[in-house]
């Protein structure tokens, strides 16, 4: 396990020994992929398997559909519910915020100006969720917990070069899924779907740069720290560089005449 997820185990142990002891519901902050990965193995050490009707346990949740980051909650009796949502009590765990920016002022920000926006306010990365941007529009949602909702509504109100105003709004009007994220379709061909050649591709790279950005620790393979520029990937993968976005090996196609791939990365901006 990466040595950044190791405390997460004794996090998690503790939140499940309190939830236990005090008989009440209770959620962790926000956790990324790699983070739930981490919480998932600590909750099965400890004992404990995923919440049912009938059974105590623990289930992952971002406050939207489809969320990439998310909490783990702990419900330390049995529900007496299939949906454990009445217990989480999504109201107290999670808020909306809305960004508008005037179209007249071009683009809105990007996931990157806005969470660094929010970031600058002194609130952790922990305590933001999934972001949603739609720059066309001038629209942006980001989910957050209800604790630092007054301090990013009364601290953001320029997000880069853009002048923004901000409202809580109801969960339901977060548009979860990938759909409104800006990204660039990026076809070409590699030897081998290696980590290194994808993300050479990906992010218009030479091989030898994303080779050392692999080596110095910048790249995530599936939310995870990869190491290993011969790390063959599959279609649907996602990677990760640092300062640079994200993309995901949309299709892998056939071969050239000279036995090269076709493949194509979608690049999240």
């Amino acid at each position: 396990m990466d040595k950044e997820l190791i405390p997460i185990r004794q996090r998690i142990a503790d939140l499940l020994e309190t939830a236990e002891r005090q008989s009440q519901p209770r959620c962790s902050h926000f956790l990324s992929p790699a983070e739930q990965g981490a919480a998932e193995v600590a909750a099965r050490r400890e004992g404990w398997s995923g919440i049912t009707q009938d059974s105590a346990g623990w289930v992952f949740h971002g406050g939207v559909p489809g969320a990439e980051r998310r909490r783990f909650c702990v419900i330390p009796f049995a529900p007496g519910t299939e949906d454990p949502e009445e217990w989480i009590d999504l109201s107290k765990r999670f808020c909306v915020v809305e960004i508008w920016t005037s179209p007249q002022a071009g683009p809105g920000p990007g996931h990157r100006d806005i969470l660094g926006a929010v970031l600058a306010c002194g609130i952790r990365r922990d305590f933001v969720g999934d972001i949603a941007a739609d720059s066309a529009r001038g629209l942006a949602w980001i989910v957050l917990d209800p604790s630092v909702l007054d301090t990013v509504l009364t601290s953001v109100d320029r997000i880069g070069r853009c002048a923004v105003r901000l409202r809580a709004v109801p969960l339901e009007q977060y548009p979860a899924g990938e759909d409104l994220q800006e990204k660039e379709r990026i076809t070409g061909t590699v030897a081998t779907p290696r980590l290194d050649a994808v993300l050479a591709l990906a992010f218009r790279l030479s091989r030898s740069d994303a080779a050392e950005h692999i080596h110095s620790g910048d790249v995530q393979l599936n939310w995870i720290v990869c190491t290993d520029p011969d790390k063959l990937l599959s279609q649907g993968d996602r990677i990760a560089l640092r300062g640079r976005g994200k993309a995901v090996l949309a299709e892998m196609g056939g071969h050239s005449r000279k036995g090269r791939q076709f493949i194509a990365a979608d690049r999240f901006r």
